[in-house]
């Protein structure tokens, strides 16, 4: 066969593969949605200076941790169901978002009246605030709805658009010496509108077909159905951030306020690495559950067949993100930000070991090994919460991004070891 047939032949392996096409989709929307934000974040950064960025990163910190008062670690059960039959979209929709609705109304009420207590001045007390409506808006959130019904692509294109929005907001309206909370302002205009554009869609081909999905006593009772599962994921979500969102507040403590806009300024560009490798790591979860319907035998082989595709894709992207980093720094920030290099070549290849060890740690889910994967984060937040305190005095940011590291390569190591263990126990 010649080259050309061999080409045509995998581009219509391709076409014919749902997950091969949603990716491929995902990945362009997300790339085209980092790039947008690369270079918004880029201007952005060296228009609030690095205190300025510290203090945002605070409350972002913040408003993350008050998100799991109402977070009930219901979204990757409810993708899990929704990904084995359709029909329980709406259902688990509405319940869940009722549910954390009732939790963050209050939540929001509390912070804007402690944010108007504690802080006398003005700009402290209205970025505070802001932090207040993000925190709301994050309950609002429908993305394991589109993610077990496998259409992704729809939230990926609310994502471009909300990528698009902030970096335009930055690009036209920010300039040099921009005042404290300026970037959440445009976090929440941009978060808000892609948000409402998908609540749209999803209440046009779903909502409207199970009305008595909303009643107090459905809510109640799907609630208790999903809190058997998800009450781990609920206390994972808070493990998460004890190893992920913990390393801000850290620095804060340690090194100061301009370290933790270093730090976030390098957080926030290798995190742009880890949403360009989500657009494949979000198709996961509904995969593997149809994987492992199929048998343990056919999941565990084509793991071990996509651990080789992620990695041939991810370390040469990865190598070039290293690579270019004190260029990009030069270049782009400025000697404000430079000792960011080495914290983002660092936090780099910890986007690396998360992309490819989420087979694994998705895989324990469509297994139904909950606990398993609450270990392996509590072993995340052992050495976070354990080894930070002794190493940022002493080695700085650079210590803190070996930290978490370490962590990922922890937990994700974990991962693999159950997965398999779970495997050779199930097929002997």
């Amino acid at each position: 066969m010649s080259l050309r047939k061999q080409i045509l032949a995998r581009v219509g392996e391709v076409r014919k593969s749902r997950f091969a096409r949603d990716a491929l989709i995902l990945l362009v929307l997300n790339a085209s949605a980092k790039l947008f934000m690369l270079v918004g974040n880029i201007y952005a950064a060296k228009c609030l200076g690095p205190v300025n960025l510290g203090i945002s990163a605070q409350i972002l910190a913040f408003s993350q941790q008050a998100s799991i008062v109402y977070n009930g670690g219901f979204d990757a059960i409810a993708v899990r169901e929704i990904a084995a039959d359709k029909r329980r979209a709406p259902v688990l929709a509405n319940s869940i978002v009722i549910f954390r609705l009732v939790l963050a109304v209050p939540i929001l009420l509390f912070w804007l009246l402690a944010a108007f207590l504690i802080f006398d001045d003005p700009i402290l007390r209205t970025a505070w605030m802001l932090g207040g409506a993000l925190v709301a808006l994050g309950s609002l959130s429908i993305g394991f709805v589109f993610q077990g019904l496998e259409r992704l692509p729809i939230q990926a294109a609310a994502g471009l658009a909300t990528s698009v929005l902030t970096a335009g907001a930055f690009l036209i309206y920010f300039h040099p010496a921009m005042p404290l909370g300026s970037d959440l302002a445009v976090a929440v205009v941009a978060t808000t509108i892609p948000l409402a554009g998908l609540w749209g869609y999803y209440l046009f081909r779903y909502g409207a077909k199970e009305p008595g999905g909303i009643r107090a006593a459905a809510v109640l009772k799907n609630i208790r159905k999903l809190l058997q599962s998800s009450w781990y994921y609920w206390v994972l979500a808070a493990t998460v951030f004890m190893y992920s969102g913990i390393q801000i507040p850290i620095v804060t403590y340690f090194l100061g306020e301009r370290n933790a806009g270093i730090y976030r300024s390098a957080f926030l560009f290798a995190g742009g690495l880890y949403l360009v490798f989500n657009s494949i790591n979000s198709l996961l979860l509904p995969r593997l559950v149809r994987w492992r319907e199929a048998g343990l035998r056919i999941m565990w082989r084509r793991q071990m067949t996509l651990v080789v595709i992620l990695f041939l894709i991810g370390a040469p992207t990865v190598f070039v993100a290293i690579i270019a980093a004190p260029l990009f720094y030069r270049v782009f920030l400025g000697p404000e930000f430079a000792d960011g290099v080495l914290v983002f070549q660092i936090l780099s290849i910890q986007m690396l070991i998360i992309f490819v060890g989420q087979i694994f740690a998705s895989g324990l889910t469509a297994n139904g090994q909950h606990a398993a994967y609450l270990r392996a984060s509590l072993i995340g937040v052992a050495i976070c919460i354990g080894v930070n305190p002794i190493v940022a005095p002493s080695f700085g940011l650079v210590g803190v991004a070996l930290v978490s590291l370490a962590s990922d390569i922890a937990i994700h190591g974990y991962c693999f070891l159950a997965a398999r263990s779970h495997f050779m126990r199930q097929t002997v």
